[in-house]
This record gives structure tokens, sequence and C-alpha cells, in this order.
């Protein structure tokens, strides 16, 4: 049997720098090395010249939504031993995993990083999604270098332990696939004919798996990218909102400074909604180029599915009617302090007036 956990983990750069593919790897293999726990690095790309320009410090791929570098192509493995006494430490005490010995791949799929950590030896007890826990806590706690940097994206770990078995009774050639929903964590299996032999089933099923997965956490990374804008622009509106003028020099101040954050606000906005239209589509393209043309059996549509049905939409087109309700309510009153101001005004130089003509000699 096999057993293995999903996530997605990524060795980024966050200094400002230029950075060729090459270096990054080099760089990477060094980094991994130094830890005498991880064994057996290898690291296959493509565009080894291709340069990467970071040009300010960067948030961490749970902070801002995508990955630097983006590789096209990319895969990383290495083994890693965590000692049950290490493992105790990281869960705080609570002993989670029944192995010591980890697999971990990091592959790029067009869409991103994905992760699939395999519990190397399990037994029948053992809750493969434990050991993205366990990786996730350890390369955190181990990594530390000023160049490349160890982040991850939630859920890491995928809600579901996976599986691979063999069998002389599976039909045929085909991946016979099982999938069982649990309050927990689901449990999905697969079974293969036994000519396949566990190790190229397990390929075989990653290989099927890839770009499901990486669209699954191209879609949470675009929502953390997306939340974090909304974040920002809802910031500036309160901003905006609480803005209270002290007097009437203040108040003209405001309104004389308001149209000009009012369209600011509303540019801002509907380049936002501009951006959401275009993720939209970007969405309903990609996901049909994974199920509408059969090239991919399809085992975690149901998880993907969620994200087309149900995905999150934020009130743009209220937010513009708010900033318009508030610039208009407050563009009267200025109006009417206005007007006030000029009735005041006017009520005193008529008085004056009126008292020089009172002035003998005019």
């Amino acid at each position: 049997m096999k057993a293995f956990g999903v996530g997605c983990f990524h060795f980024g750069l966050h200094t400002p720098a230029k950075v060729t593919l090459n270096k990054y790897v080099s760089k990477l293999q060094q980094v991994l090395e130094k830890n005498n726990s991880i064994t057996n690095i290898k690291i296959d790309c493509e565009g080894g010249e291709h340069e990467f320009e970071i040009e300010e410090e960067l948030g961490s791929l749970n902070d801002i939504g995508y990955v630097v570098p983006h590789i096209n192509y990319f895969n990383l493995s290495f083994d890693v031993y965590i000692p049950y006494r290490v493992q105790e430490s990281l869960f705080r005490d609570k002993l989670l995993c029944t192995t010591e010995n980890f697999n971990v791949r990091i592959i790029h799929d067009w869409h991103g990083p994905l992760t699939i950590v395999e519990s190397l030896n399990p037994d029948s007890s053992c809750q493969p999604s434990d050991g993205v826990i366990a990786v996730r806590n350890f390369l955190e706690s181990n990594i530390d270098d000023d160049f490349i940097r160890f982040e991850f994206l939630g859920p890491s770990p995928f809600h579901a332990n996976f599986f691979v078995m063999t069998s002389n009774q599976a039909n045929g050639e085909q991946i016979e696939f099982n999938h069982e929903e649990t309050k927990g964590y689901d449990k999905i299996e697969f079974t293969c004919p036994e000519s396949i032999g566990l190790d190229d089933a397990l390929n075989e099923i990653i290989y099927e798996l890839e770009s499901e997965l990486g669209f699954f956490y191209w879609f949470t990374a675009n929502n953390r990218r997306r939340s974090r804008k909304w974040e920002e622009l809802e910031s500036a509106v309160e901003e905006f909102i609480d803005a209270t003028p002290k007097g009437l020099i203040s108040e003209a101040r405001l309104q004389l400074s308001q149209r000009y954050e009012v369209d600011r606000l509303i540019r801002d906005i509907s380049n936002y909604k501009m951006s959401e239209l275009m993720f939209f589509q970007m969405m309903k393209e990609n996901y049909a180029g994974i199920y509408e043309n059969d090239a991919h059996m399809g085992f975690l549509k149901k998880f993907n599915k969620h994200h087309i049905e149900a995905p999150i939409d934020f009130p743009v087109d209220e937010l513009i009617s708010v900033i318009k309700f508030i610039s208009e309510r407050r563009g009267k009153a200025y109006e009417l302090i206005f007007m006030i101001l000029a009735a005041i005004c006017g009520g005193v130089i008529g008085s004056l007036m009126t008292l020089v003509s009172r002035i003998p000699g005019t």
C-alpha cells in the first residue's frame, strides 16, 4: 500500500534581486543539503537561464497569493526523516504520524505548485494528511535562509487521505477509484492491477492528479490575492467615510479634495471589478480545459466543482454606491453651508451699506 497527503509548498524568493533559474536551483539545493534529515534531493526543471527580477520585499505565498519564482516546468523531490521525538514537538506533544520517513514531491503544474507527501512504509492506521502537517512544520522550523524562504498555502493538508493499492481482482488496466466522504478528511482509494506495481501505479495517479490539484491551489491562491486587494479597497473607503472635518475651513478643504478622492476610489474599484471579470472567465476556461475534453479522469472534480458553483463574490457595485451616496450627501451639506454663508455675508454687506449711507456727506 502507498499512502500520501496533498498540500501546496514552495521555496520562494522574497528579497530584491535579479536571479536566474540556475542560480535559484543551485541555492535551493544548498539550503536543503544543510539539513541532515533531508536526503535524496532531485531537481528537474527547464529554462535555466531565465531571469527573475524582484523589485521589492515580498510577502509569503499565503499572504500575496502568488509564487516567486513561477516556473513552468519544475519537479523537486526529497526524502525527509522526522524522528518521533521531533514529531512530538511539532505536534505539541501529540504524536500523529505512524512513520518517521516521508518522501516529498513539489511539482509546478501550469497553474502553480502542488505538493505530494508520501508516508513511507505506512501501517493500516496511517493518516497521510498528518504527514503533510509534520513535513510542513518541520520545514517551517528548519529552513532558515536569507535568500530562500519556505512557504505554503492552505489548506495544507488538502482535506483527504489518499491510498494506492494493487489487486489481482482489478479490472483490466484501469484504475479503480473510491471516494468515501467523512466528517473529517475524506478517504480516497485507488486500486490498480498487480501487473503495474505500486511505484508505477503511484506515479501514474500523481500524474493524473497534477492538473486537478494545480487548479485547486491556483483558485485558492487567487482567492487570497482577491481578498487582500478587497481589504485594501474596504480600508480606503472606510477612511473616506470616517473623514470628519472640524470647522468650516476644514469642510471646504474636504470638499475640494473629495472630488479627486471619489474619482480615485471609483477608478480603483472599477479596475478591481474588471480584474474580477477576467478571473471568473479564466476560472471557467481552466475548469473546462480539465473536465470537458476527457483529458483527465476527474478524480477530484467534486472539490473543484465547489469553486465553480460557489465562488467568493465581493459586493463591488454596492461599494461604489456607498461612495456616491456619501459624496452626494456631503455635497448637498456643502451647498447648504455656503448658501447660509452667502446669506449671512449678504446681510452683513447690506447692513454696512445702510450704515454708510446714513453717514453725513456720503
